[in-house]
């Protein structure tokens, strides 16, 4: 068996557990999911809930006596084998780490995980698995059979707790209004007849300060608290994306690569993925026909 331990929103879910369930069936084993991280309350972070059920994963959630038994071996992860049946694994650093295929059965994994190489040898059954478990709401229904017709364009922007939360605001920072006025433009020259779809959790900001001049534009503001997972089936839902420096976004513009081929599918990505670095190693982060962007 393998166990991947669960931290942070939605899309950081994703990562870990597409990154889990391809260790998981190298092994041919089962996959666990340790949920012990998600109350951040006492970490000063945003406190999150478990949101993979919203999908048709291959994991199992953990229960309370196996996460008891789970909650102490990062303390100890180097010689959590000999004091346990699991050997932890903890990630070192963002980027992609090769070793992590080849790490052996009983394997706990620590960290995000936050690159498509983790999982790209089988992301067709990755994408498969993230099919929704309900069907979406009316609201939602609608947005989605406007956006799977014409050039639909989906547009997020992550403010929330980016902004709110000082942990956050600094490891992340937000994105400007010149980003998105620079993809809005790329957009406007590449895709003709243009159709916007504004995700954010703040929808109020980008009414204010997105330059989308008169374009046709669908600010998709219903989907709040539990219902959030819905946005990022409809943006999945999208021909093309621009995507803020969050992992819930880029989760929307790689499920749509799946589901509609990546031919002509248009996605700009943010060069800044966290604050005070303009750089990172775009290779392992996004996929090779993603536009990156200052």
């Amino acid at each position: 068996m393998i166990c991947v331990r669960l931290d942070g929103g939605l899309g950081n879910q994703l990562f870990q557990y597409a990154t889990g369930r391809a260790l998981a069936f190298r092994h041919g084993c089962a996959l666990l999911l340790d949920s012990n991280r998600l109350d951040g309350a006492a970490r000063k972070v945003t406190p999150r809930t478990f949101e993979l059920d919203h999908f048709r994963h291959q994991g199992r959630l953990a229960s309370s006596l196996e996460r008891k038994r789970l909650s102490w071996l990062p303390r100890v992860a180097p010689a959590s084998h000999w004091v346990s049946p699991w050997r932890t694994f903890v990630e070192r650093g963002p980027g992609y780490h090769a070793s992590v295929a080849s790490l052996p059965d009983q394997t706990y994994l620590v960290g995000y995980w936050q690159s498509h190489r983790y999982f790209s040898h089988m992301a067709q059954t990755i994408a498969d698995e993230l099919t929704p478990m309900r069907p979406l709401s009316a609201a939602s229904e609608q947005v989605a059979r406007s956006a799977a017709q014409g050039m639909s364009v989906s547009v997020h922007v992550r403010r929330g707790d980016y902004v709110t939360l000082p942990a956050a605001a600094n490891l992340h920072g937000t994105l400007d209004r010149e980003f998105y006025a620079s993809a809005l433009d790329r957009v406007n020259k590449q895709v003709g007849n243009a159709r916007y779809f504004v995700f954010s959790d703040d929808i109020a900001w980008c009414r204010a300060n997105l330059p989308l001049h008169h374009a046709e534009t669908v600010f998709v503001d219903h989907n709040t608290g539990l219902d959030a997972w819905q946005d990022l089936v409809l943006m999945a839902k999208c021909k093309h994306h621009i995507i803020a420096n969050s992992s819930f976004s880029w989760w929307g513009a790689w499920l749509a690569d799946q589901h509609q081929g990546e031919a002509g599918h248009l996605v700009i990505a943010p060069a800044r993925w966290f604050a005070g670095q303009p750089e990172h190693d775009h290779r392992d982060r996004f996929p090779a026909h993603w536009i990156v962007q200052p």
